[in-house]
């Protein structure tokens, strides 16, 4: 299943970088919904998956992705698999990688820890981006 809230897309007092199209990929449909809704009310241009192997397809097939936002425990491809195959492919593409699980293993990428304020997901957007 694909949710896209690109159309809602509006800005936000600047914050948001003109050319940033975020993807996020998360199992769980309500965080996909607020999360989603929330990155497009502050400018991104957002697109959401809710499964690793789809967002890699969107990866394979949307060169305009800037960065990839995933969750770490999924069924199937992991956000740890997906971050990986997807460096692999883009290996200018941002990555920040969430979850309410402890990571044992060292990852390269910035992680954020849930749950999450939508002010502490803004701020880890931003430093991504940066």
């Amino acid at each position: 299943m694909t949710d896209t809230a690109q159309d809602q897309t509006q800005p936000h007092d600047g914050r948001a970088t003109a050319a940033a199209r975020i993807l996020f990929v998360d199992d769980e449909e309500g965080v996909r919904l607020v999360v989603g809704d929330f990155l497009a009310s502050i400018g991104y241009d957002v697109l959401v998956e809710a499964d690793g192997a789809a967002a890699l397809r969107r990866i394979e097939s949307d060169p305009s992705i800037t960065l990839l936002i995933s969750d770490v425990r999924m069924a199937g491809l992991s956000g740890i698999d997906l971050a990986r195959a997807a460096s692999r492919l883009r290996p200018a593409l941002r990555i920040l990688v969430t979850s309410g699980y402890f990571l044992p293993q060292t990852v390269p990428w910035p992680f954020l820890r849930k749950p999450f304020r939508l002010g502490e997901l803004e701020a880890a957007v931003t430093a991504a981006l940066g």
